[in-house]
């Protein structure tokens, strides 16, 4: 499981950097349409707002990725077994 893991992992990693990168340029959509106004900058906005809608659905699948490496590799804070792990680190060192 530690290769699909990893898979997720990087598919998370540059979903994520894909979906942020759209966000921004959502961003300066939305600044040239109101630095232009008008009919343009109504059409400018309204063509950020659908891809708005295409990279929230695009971070959906960033996250279900994220999801998977986090139960594929056990990393999930759901599990017993990272309580008894953090509760013999804290007492070894005393916290």
């Amino acid at each position: 499981m530690g290769k699909i893991g990893d898979l997720f992992h990087h598919v998370y990693a540059l979903i994520a950097f894909v979906t942020m990168a759209l966000g921004f340029v959502v961003f300066l959509l939305f600044a040239i349409g109101i630095i232009v106004g008008g009919p343009l900058g109504e059409t400018v906005a309204v063509w950020a707002g659908q891809l708005m809608k295409w990279a929230i659905r695009i971070a959906a699948i960033a996250v279900f990725a994220g999801l998977l490496n986090l139960y594929l590799k056990k990393r999930h804070t759901l599990t017993l077994s990272d309580e008894k792990r953090t509760g013999q680190i804290h007492k070894n060192t005393g916290a």
